[in-house]
């Protein structure tokens, strides 16, 4: 009998058993099938890691396979198989000349130091954005929004966040987080629509730029323009 954590997997829970396969990386293993069909259902045989979850069974017969698809479904729901997006981070120290008389950074700062975290973004993943507009593909920036958290002050280094809540078909939207000394300071979020340059009408993102932003993508991370 197949065992999880020393203890015998038909008795556990099914989100137990999901849970502690997902964390060995077990489901993401790829079906090895035989290329054999069982007669009565034409249902392809084969071992894999969802068999596992299955006590007294060896991951070929038609109740495990039908267990299996079940399982499959049920993770999925769950999330546990879910790739984890990835995020970009970038620090800005403040400048003297970027402080209202109050000595903090003026509310209307956040937006330019966004703009340049737009660009450094798309210095690291991209390449150079001018080059991108003589390709024939621009941004406008369609929304904008800040919520203030704390103070950011002269000399002190801002340390930016960022990652997409969506990647549409002409637009994409990102959540930006603002952190001085590990304490927030300020979040936002912002859309950006492609736009064909000169004329500034609507286009799809360039397939390029659309797979090397994919990686960011965390539709769950709901910036406060979706709140």
């Amino acid at each position: 009998m197949s065992q999880l954590g020393g203890r015998a997997c038909g008795h556990l829970p099914i989100d137990y058993r999901i849970a502690v396969l997902a964390e060995r990386r077990e489901l993401d293993r790829p079906i090895e099938c035989r290329r054999q069909r069982v007669a009565s259902s034409g249902l392809e045989l084969g071992e894999h890691a969802f068999a596992k979850v299955r006590g007294a069974t060896d991951g070929t017969s038609r109740g495990c396979k039908r267990a299996c698809i079940s399982l499959y479904a049920a993770a999925r729901e769950h999330d546990v198989v879910r790739p984890v997006s990835e995020t970009f981070r970038h620090r800005i120290r403040v400048r003297y000349g970027e402080c209202d008389l109050q000595g903090v950074v003026f509310n209307a700062n956040w937006l330019a130091y966004f703009d340049v975290l737009i660009t450094e973004l798309w210095r690291a993943r991209i390449g150079d954005y001018l080059g991108m507009v003589d390709e024939g593909a621009d941004m406008v920036v369609a929304e904008a929004a800040i919520r203030f958290r704390g103070p950011a002050r002269f000399d002190d280094l801002v340390d930016f966040e960022l990652v997409i809540t969506r990647l549409g078909e002409t637009s994409v939207s990102t959540r930006i987080e603002a952190a001085v000394d590990g304490q927030p300071a300020a979040e936002g979020a912002m859309r950006h629509v492609f736009v064909e340059p000169g004329t500034n009408t609507k286009r799809p993102i360039p397939d390029s730029i659309r797979e090397a932003l994919l990686p960011l993508v965390d539709e769950e991370a709901a910036g406060i323009l979706e709140r």
